[in-house]
């Protein structure tokens, strides 16, 4: 990130908000070695610390991984979150029918699921605008990373362990700089390259 935008950053009191999965459900969740069903479901919490500005979150896409791949993609409707408040989403998500997904990591799923616990990952991406009431202070794209949460089975139904907190890991871009790809979807299956994620600022 280039100083200006550093020194605008502390010169402000910037906070970036923090994201955490409060809840992840799995119901009616089938997989075999050729097909997967079922939805994942997903309660979180968004804090914004920032004491002077409010930030509104829109075109936001939420992606589920079991490993590097994708496996369900959903839209969720913009929502903002005032300053110092907490605000609470919940959205799911539908498998992705894709043969060659199939052919890669189903076998691999349908075994976790039989011995029990099935590790999942969750990826955001939204423009963030922090504002005050007459302007926009800055406008932001964040791609949120909620890695390796652990879900327990009991035959087609599964939640979050308890006791987990899954406190997610945020990567920013200001419009200023180029993204530094800390993770980045490449090819057919949508693959998770690289979670190597800084919480906070990446420069």
């Amino acid at each position: 990130m280039c100083m200006m935008s550093l020194v605008m950053w502390f010169l402000f009191g910037t906070n970036i908000p923090e994201f955490e999965v409060t809840s992840l459900k799995v119901s009616n969740f089938s997989v075999t070695d050729t097909n997967l069903t079922g939805e994942w479901n997903v309660d979180m919490s968004i804090h914004n610390a920032n004491r002077e500005l409010a930030v509104h979150f829109a075109t936001i896409t939420s992606s589920i991984f079991y490993k590097e791949t994708l496996l369900g993609v959903s839209s969720l409707q913009p929502f903002q979150v005032e300053k110092t408040e907490k605000a609470d989403i919940n959205f799911s998500l539908s498998p992705l029918n894709d043969a060659k997904m199939q052919a890669l990591v189903l076998p691999q799923l349908a075994e976790d699921q039989s011995k029990g616990t099935v590790l999942f990952s969750l990826v955001l991406s939204m423009k963030a605008n922090f504002t005050t009431p007459t302007m926009i202070f800055r406008q932001d794209s964040l791609r949120v990373l909620c890695e390796n949460m652990p879900v327990s089975f009991l035959n087609a139904q599964g939640k979050l362990i308890e006791g987990w907190r899954s406190i997610c890991l945020i990567h920013m871009h200001d419009g200023l700089t180029e993204y530094k790809d800390d993770f980045r979807f490449t090819g057919y299956y949508g693959k998770l390259e690289d979670s190597s994620f800084m919480a906070g600022l990446v420069f």
